[in-house]
């Protein structure tokens, strides 16, 4: 019999300072078991400790740092993103006392400085002040600097043990290998308990370094638990991602008529499939309608296509500054700005949590008044993003800098900045991650079941739905791929999905 996830929340929260690794499905509200876990360590430190919440974004730190706020305590939690924390915890610090004073802690970071070896990279510190990345997008200069500092380095070992009681890592399925080993090395050599959520199935970054299989990784030193509840999609939903995408998940609990799951088998085009469809009411058009295709040109054709039948769809594409940025909620943002007249300078600060003195909002206010003016080059956009840098005090690479101009100055991408309140979108799978809809259709040529990314990515589309999944499949290779896949587990597809032939 499975432990209801209530008891399984309990046990977590109330099971002290151990080393713990959560695997939570979409929707299982991962963020609040964090939170919660926070909240109980930090009411029981008894000595001069703090723990640090590290995550991927800044979006992620945000909301962290809001959802904190509240608490009660006199312990500052330390709440920063991976790049944050091993640059200002372990590099900066320690670098000198590694290498010697041929380096500098007031180095600067620059992502678009490539190399295709450490001792390039270490060279370019040494004699140019700048930290750079590697060539190889699954390589990690940074966090490979800052194992071999922390190894080499008992003060900086020191440190870390004397300050942190626990450490909280979050959306862990897309650490890489380099970020694994250092915080293995953080838990086994200097015994600072980790806490670790994530979802293997949204690791949809294998591509760009993320290590497959990472939850495989933990040993015996780890309790280990697994949520299944999802708050946001119906309960037929959640179970057919289950049931498709985890191993051990039986349960079978469908003995009604699914109605919120439905595979369509047709010959037809995708563009003339989601007309049908929606024609025939297989979706209600009076509610929220998302299409799920990954790839833009198709997604564009797609629109293009509903918009001559009649159907008022918005393609909302994935941008330059989406892709592989490290600052990129910063940017999203800093566009918004640019292009909303109904988002102001201080909307922008509540965002980013900041606090900025009168003339350094008139300041910042100028340089957006000078990116809204238009005809802009590289020459003309750097100074002005430079000086909102400082402002904001992050440190923008160039390669950010030609991306954020790239985006700006081409109108396609624009739709994803301003306010955009229509019920009916297409989307690719990388842009709806994160966000939930009411109804989804979803192209199944997308995902073949002979990949882990396709797989994953597949498992991020059908839980961005919250009341009904509509599955075109018109190669027929998803539905015989998806019998193969169930009648392994002794599931007859009927009692997991409703097949229509159309």
């Amino acid at each position: 019999m499975r432990v209801s996830d209530h008891e399984i929340r309990n046990e977590i929260v109330n099971s002290g300072i151990k080393n713990i690794v959560i695997s939570a499905s979409a929707g299982c509200g991962k963020t609040t078991i964090l939170i919660d876990k926070i909240r109980k360590t930090i009411d029981e430190i008894n000595n001069h400790k703090t723990i640090a919440a590290i995550t991927f974004t800044i979006k992620a730190t945000k909301e962290l740092r809001d959802r904190t706020k509240s608490f009660k305590s006199s312990k500052e939690i330390v709440i920063c993103t991976n790049d944050s924390f091993v640059e200002n915890e372990i590099i900066r610090p320690f670098i000198v006392g590694v290498f010697g004073e041929e380096y500098r802690e007031d180095f600067v970071v620059d992502y678009y400085k490539k190399f295709q070896t450490k001792s390039e990279g270490l060279a370019l510190l040494k004699q140019h002040n700048i930290l750079g990345v590697y060539n190889n997008i699954k390589e990690n200069f940074k966090f490979e600097l800052a194992c071999y500092i922390l190894k080499n380095s008992v003060a900086a070992q020191q440190y870390l043990i004397s300050k942190y009681l626990m450490l909280f890592l979050d959306e862990y399925q897309d650490s890489d290998q380099f970020m694994h080993e250092l915080f293995m090395y953080i838990n086994r050599r200097l015994n600072i308990p980790l806490f670790i959520v994530g979802d293997s199935k949204q690791a949809i970054y294998i591509w760009r370094g993320a290590k497959e299989n990472i939850f495989n990784e933990f040993d015996e030193t780890f309790d280990k638990y697994e949520l299944f509840h999802n708050f946001r999609s119906h309960e037929n939903i959640t179970n057919f991602a289950n049931i498709v995408h985890l191993d051990n998940y039986l349960d079978n609990k469908s003995t009604e008529l699914i109605e919120e799951v439905n595979i369509g088998i047709t010959d037809k085009s995708f563009n003339e499939a989601v007309y049908n469809i929606i024609n025939n009411k297989k979706v209600e058009l009076n509610d929220e309608i998302t299409i799920i295709i990954n790839a833009n040109r198709a997604a564009e054709e797609c629109k293009k296509y509903l918009n001559y039948r009649g159907y008022d769809f918005e393609f909302i594409p994935r941008t330059p500054i989406d892709e592989g940025v490290l600052n990129s909620f910063v940017l999203r943002n800093l566009m918004k700005l640019t292009l909303c007249e109904l988002y102001n300078v201080y909307n922008f600060m509540l965002d980013l949590n900041l606090e900025l003195k009168r003339e350094k909002v008139k300041e910042l206010e100028k340089q957006i008044g000078e990116l809204k003016e238009g005809n802009l080059d590289l020459r003309k956009i750097k100074p002005i993003l430079d000086k909102i840098s400082g402002i904001i005090n992050i440190d923008l690479s160039d390669i950010e800098i030609i991306k954020f101009l790239e985006t700006l100055t081409d109108a396609k991408y624009h739709v994803s900045f301003v306010n955009n309140e229509k019920k009916h979108k297409i989307m690719t799978v990388f842009g709806a991650k994160g966000l939930e809809f009411e109804q989804v259709i979803i192209r199944a040529a997308d995902y073949t079941m002979d990949s882990i990314n396709n797989i994953n990515n597949h498992y991020v589309a059908l839980t961005r739905a919250k009341n009904k999944v509509v599955i075109i499949d018109n190669t027929h290779r998803y539905t015989i791929d998806l019998i193969k896949r169930l009648k392994a587990k002794r599931i007859e597809i009927g009692k997991a999905a409703k097949i229509f032939r159309f």
